[in-house]
């Protein structure tokens, strides 16, 4: 920093300092898209939702993500249903971790239950 301020305003002072780190390339300044407070990012530069804590001591980020995610299942009915298939065949592996066979053919059930129902829409 080159230039030099004087004040007894913190909040010029504090004015100056969101100037200074705003010019900075390696410290940049974001919005986050949950939330909409400022923040400046901890591990990747091009994180969109901040840390600070929200609802039930959760992060920001957490929930944000999962509401993004949420949205995202309600819009594509496709995805919502590779979801839900999913979710059904890792239950039936995980009751049944003793059968070796749907353990190791738990992929090949999922490609062949979203085939299925992909034919049934047609």
């Amino acid at each position: 920093m080159s230039d030099t301020h004087k004040s007894t305003d913190l909040s010029s002072i504090c004015y100056a300092i969101l100037e200074e780190l705003s010019k900075t390339p390696n410290y940049p300044i974001k919005k986050c898209q949950n939330c909409g407070m400022y923040f400046i990012p901890t591990s990747k530069v091009d994180e969109i939702y901040c840390d600070y804590p929200k609802e039930n001591s959760k992060l920001c980020r957490d929930l944000g993500a999962f509401q993004s995610y949420t949205e995202k299942l309600k819009q594509n009915k496709a995805m919502g249903e590779y979801r839900r298939t999913y979710q059904q065949k890792f239950m039936q592996v995980r009751k049944n971790k003793d059968n070796k066979k749907l353990v190791q053919n738990f992929p090949i059930l999922i490609c062949m239950a979203h085939i299925q129902k992909s034919i049934s829409y047609w």
